[in-house]
C-alpha cells in the first residue's frame, strides 16, 4: 500500500478512546400528585353488592371510594331494629287481643265497659268540652283525618320518598279493612242481662281512622318536624278517642283496642322501611329533643296505664252490685287509660321511627358526608 492511502486510511478511522462512552441515564417518570384516597379493602368491597342506590355512588364518589363501595345502612336500616319493630308489632296486637278478651268475654269486663258508657260524659273536665264538642261531629272528624292525609302525601311527594309514600298508603288501607272487618265479625255475647248496650262496638271505626292519620303524620314528616308531628298526632287521635266514649258511640275498651291494633300495624309497616323511606345520610344525627319527648310519652304512657288498671283492680269487688263508689274511679280510669295507652303506643312508633330512618352510619353521620383532601399543587422545579 502507498504511503498516501495509508495516510487515507488513518484519517478514516475513528481514534481510540482513552474512557468507555457512559451508559444513557434513565429519565425519571413524571409524577402526579393526585387526592389522597382510602383504599377498600378486597374482602370489604367483595361483601357489598354491586348494585348501589344513587345516593350511595354519590357518596361513595365523593369519598373517593371504589364504587363497589355500598354503606349497608343507606339502603336498609339495621337488621336489629327491622326484627325490634316485628317483634313490638306482634306485641302491640298481642295486647289488643287481649283487651279485648278481657273485656269482651268476661263478665266484669263488660260490667266495666257499661259502668263507663253510661256515665262518662256526666263526669268530663268542663274545660275541655270545646275539644270534644267539636270532635264529636263526625264531619269535623272526617275533615281532619283527610287533611292531615293531603299534607302527609305532599310532605312525602315534596321530598321524592316514593317507597314511604307506598308504605303509607298500604298501611292506611290495612288499618281501616282491619277495623272496618273486625267490627263486623267479632263476637259480643252479653253475659248480664242488665247491661244497657249489649251491642258490639269493637274496634272503634273513629278511632282506627284518627290514629292511623296521627301515624302516617309521624312517618311522612322529616326529622326535624318530626317531634312536633307527634304532639299534634297524641292531642288529635286521644281528643278522638275520648270524644267516641262521651258521646256514647263506643266503650272505652273499643278505643284502647283500636289504639294498640293501628300501633302494631304501623310497627309491623316500619320493619320494610328502605332507602327511599329514610332519611339522607347527610341529614341524620341524633335528636336529643326526640329522645325527650319519645321517653317522657313512653313512661307517662305506661305509668298512666297502670295506674288505670290499678284503679280497676279496685272497683271490681263493686261492679256486679252497682255501687256508687265504683263510678268515679271508673271515669279517672277510662281517661287514664285511654290517653296512657295513646301517649305510650305513639311514642314507641316515634322512638321505632328515628332508629329505622335515622341510623347513624360511619358515611355522612353528621351533616354532609366529608369532602375528599385536596391535593396541594406541585411546586416548580428549580
Amino acid at each position: 500500500m502507498s504511503e498516501p492511502a495509508a495516510a487515507l486510511q488513518a484519517q478514516a478511522e475513528p481514534a481510540p478512546s482513552a474512557e468507555p462512552a457512559p451508559e444513557p441515564v434513565p429519565q425519571p417518570e413524571p409524577v402526579t400528585l393526585t387526592e389522597s384516597v382510602t383504599p377498600v379493602e378486597p374482602e370489604r368491597a367483595s361483601a357489598v353488592p354491586q348494585t348501589q342506590s344513587r345516593e350511595s355512588r354519590a357518596v361513595a364518589a365523593a369519598l373517593g371510594l371504589d364504587e363497589t363501595y355500598k354503606d349497608p345502612l343507606l339502603r336498609a336500616p339495621r337488621r336489629s331494629s327491622v326484627v325490634l319493630c316485628v317483634v313490638l308489632g306482634a306485641l302491640f296486637i298481642a295486647m289488643a287481643a287481649l283487651m279485648w278478651w278481657e273485656t269482651v268475654r268476661t263478665t266484669i269486663g263488660q260490667q266495666y265497659d257499661d259502668l263507663v258508657w253510661e256515665t262518662f260524659k256526666d263526669s268530663f273536665p268542663v274545660f275541655l268540652a270545646p275539644i270534644v264538642n267539636f270532635f264529636t261531629h263526625s264531619t269535623y272528624v272526617i275533615a281532619v283525618i283527610v287533611a292531615i292525609g293531603i299534607v302527609s302525601v305532599i310532605m312525602v311527594i315534596v321530598r321524592h320518598r316514593w317507597r314511604l309514600l307506598v308504605q303509607l298508603v298500604a298501611f292506611a288501607l290495612v288499618s281501616f279493612l282491619c277495623g272496618y272487618t273486625l267490627k263486623r265479625i267479632l263476637p259480643r255475647t252479653s253475659l248480664d242481662p242488665s247491661l244497657a248496650n249489649p251491642a258490639n262496638s269493637s274496634p272503634s271505626g273513629h278511632s282506627v281512622a284518627a290514629f292511623a292519620a296521627a301515624v302516617v303524620l309521624i312517618l311522612a314528616v322529616p326529622l326535624s318536624l318530626r317531634s312536633i308531628a307527634a304532639v299534634v298526632s297524641f292531642i288529635f287521635a286521644t281528643s278522638v278517642g275520648l270524644s267516641v266514649v262521651v258521646e256514647k258511640w263506643h266503650r272505652p275498651s273499643d278505643v284502647i283496642v283500636a289504639f294498640l291494633l293501628v300501633t302494631g300495624l304501623a310497627l309491623i309497616t316500619l320493619a320494610f322501611t328502605r332507602a327511599s323511606g329514610m332519611d339522607k345520610a347527610g341529614a341524620r344525627r341524633s335528636s336529643p329533643s326526640l329522645q325527650i319527648l319519645a321517653t317522657v310519652m313512653i313512661v307517662a304512657g305506661v305509668f298512666g296505664t297502670l295506674f288505670a288498671g290499678y284503679l280497676v283492680w279496685n272497683i271490681v269487688p263493686g261492679l256486679g252490685q252497682e255501687a256508687a263508689w265504683t263510678v268515679s274511679a271508673a271515669q279517672g280510669s277510662a281517661l287514664l287509660g285511654i290517653s296512657g295507652i295513646s301517649a305510650f303506643s305513639l311514642g314507641t312508633i316515634l322512638a321505632m321511627r328515628q332508629i329505622t330512618a335515622s341510623p347513624l352510619s360511619t358515611i355522612g353521620r353528621v351533616g354532609a358526608p366529608p369532602a375528599p383532601p385536596v391535593a396541594s399543587q406541585p411546586s416548580p422545579r428549580q
